[in-house]
């Protein structure tokens, strides 16, 4: 569900981005007033910020619990002894791309 929602963000973001470009050239057309396409552009962005916001804030407890299982895990996994593709001795690298520096 976690990389869901960030490739929704990422989307979400591209087609925004994408938004400047078309009010870029409707602005060559002049079809509306510049300051118009200027206060949208402003209102795309805030709209913009104020949701990357909201989606963050939601998702970090999420990482922050994945986060602590995944520290729960390592050194459960060191104490056994057993090697498997989460562990690597003097540094973990974890499948989620995180890199781990503990003691053995």
């Amino acid at each position: 569900m976690r990389t869901d929602v960030y490739a929704e963000l990422y989307l979400w973001n591209k087609n925004v981005d994408s938004l400047i470009r078309v009010l870029q050239r409707l602005e060559s057309f002049r079809i509306l007033p510049g300051q118009t396409l200027k206060e949208c552009e402003i209102r795309r962005e805030e709209l913009q910020s104020v949701l990357n916001a909201r989606i963050l804030e939601a998702m970090l407890p999420r990482e922050q619990d994945a986060e602590a299982r995944l520290q729960q895990l390592v050194p459960v996994r060191h104490e056994s002894g057993t090697e498997n593709n989460l562990h690597r001795c003097q540094s973990c690298v974890c499948a989620v791309g995180m890199l781990r520096k503990h003691s053995p």
